[in-house]
């Protein structure tokens, strides 16, 4: 088995409401530029294109296993870095560290995981548990018969708690920006509410939009782990 540790810094895990793209939207505009001048941050920033890397989005179907895709699809972009085109398995930390669909407990476990026992690429081990079923179980070889080529997260950091007033929120929001432009995409999570399913304008789903979830605590479904990429602005609509 060959082993590869990449030595990324660790992936900044950050618990609040952000939507993907859209990480300064509740911050007044005079701070955003005020944070983005003082650092010497561009005004709005692609990770995935500023690196030409190819957007790796998986159907995760009906299995609650966000926490692996967003964990294995961070790492995927940071690997990218040095080994281009490199896209790793979620299923792998699904197989041998939690084989189940029932979700995951916290975002900071699955990245614990990548660091003690790593995963291996898609190539090698592909998304299966779409259907909700696992059916693949962890394995000492390839799907192709091959032997195992582990990639590891050197460490990880969790943001949660470290919040205490603005001034740490800012703080915070500064030190993310700083990791997607020097390291790469971070993990974080959003309470979905059931209007999120319906998020269209003129009957199509919006690819360009904020989503401004209900308040009301008996529309929330659960949470989701994402990836963020980027950060930037998005005009005001009527």
């Amino acid at each position: 088995m060959t082993k590869r540790l990449r030595d990324i810094g660790g992936l900044v895990l950050f618990y609040a409401v952000i939507v993907v793209g859209v990480l300064l939207l509740n911050l007044r505009f005079a701070k955003i530029n005020e944070i983005l001048t003082k650092n010497g941050f561009p005004e709005r920033f692609n990770f995935l294109t500023n690196h030409s890397i190819s957007v790796k989005v998986k159907n995760q179907g009906s299995c609650k296993c966000g926490w692996a895709l967003s964990a294995a699809t961070a790492l995927s972009y940071r690997f990218n870095l040095k080994y281009p085109n490199i896209d790793l398995s979620s299923q792998y930390s699904i197989s041998c560290y939690l084989p189940d669909c029932k979700g995951g407990n916290n975002l900071i476990d699955p990245q614990l995981n990548l660091i003690k026992n790593g995963t291996v690429t898609e190539e090698c081990l592909p998304y299966s548990s779409g259907s909700g079923t696992i059916t693949d179980t962890c394995p000492e070889k390839c799907k192709d018969g091959t032997n195992l080529t582990k990639y590891y997260s050197q460490n990880a950091y969790l943001t949660e708690g470290l919040i205490k007033d603005m001034d740490s929120y800012y703080n915070i929001v500064t030190l993310i920006i700083d990791q997607l432009i020097t390291k790469g995409p971070v993990v974080t999570n959003i309470d979905v509410y059931t209007d999120f399913l319906e998020f269209t304008q003129n009957g199509y789903k919006c690819k360009n939009d904020a989503y401004a979830p209900s308040s009301s605590a008996e529309n929330k479904k659960e949470a989701h782990a994402m990836v963020i990429v980027g950060y930037g602005f998005l005009e005001k609509k009527n």
